[in-house]
């Protein structure tokens, strides 16, 4: 298991304002949300070379051991996990990972408790556009790279 933990550091770690993002899980168990939105990243502006989807938690969680993920956009509810459970199944598995939840329906309170489960963002579906995407994606980025420079600062 401490192999697969290697799997988890960030591909995305560029100078500041840089972004780099080069592989995206997609944890969606409607194809149609899945598929959506692997075509806008793979017709976004970013530099996308891969997009994995899976539509099980268990199936990301193998995926993030065999592949190092710059940004997962994670749907919360999973025919195997719900909620907050799949937030943090996902960051204890790749605590190095940015997470953008992406679901269908807007809580401002879980919203909230995503974040500070780990999750860099949260959308909902069908509420936002490509430029958000893109923007939420960035900023997702940009928010974990700044929590690696203070860890590393803390050394």
């Amino acid at each position: 298991m401490e192999d697969e933990g290697l799997m988890c550091e960030m591909q995305s770690m560029g100078k500041a304002g840089e972004t780099h993002v080069s592989a995206v899980l997609v944890v969606e168990d409607d194809h149609v949300s899945g598929y959506l939105l692997k075509a806008l990243l793979e017709r976004s502006p970013l530099p996308v070379s891969t997009v994995e989807i899976v539509e099980r938690l268990d199936e990301a969680i193998g995926a993030l051991a065999k592949t190092a993920y710059d940004l997962a956009l994670l749907d919360l509810n999973l025919p195997d996990s719900r909620g907050a459970d799949t937030v943090t199944a996902v960051v204890n598995t790749c605590p190095d990972l940015a997470i953008v939840v992406v679901t269908g329906e807007y809580d401002e309170d879980q919203a909230v408790n995503m974040l500070a489960l780990g999750a860099q963002d949260y959308l909902v579906k069908g509420q936002y556009s490509t430029n958000a995407l893109i923007r939420t994606i960035r900023y997702a980025l940009a928010r974990k790279q700044a929590e690696w420079a203070a860890r590393a600062a803390c050394r």
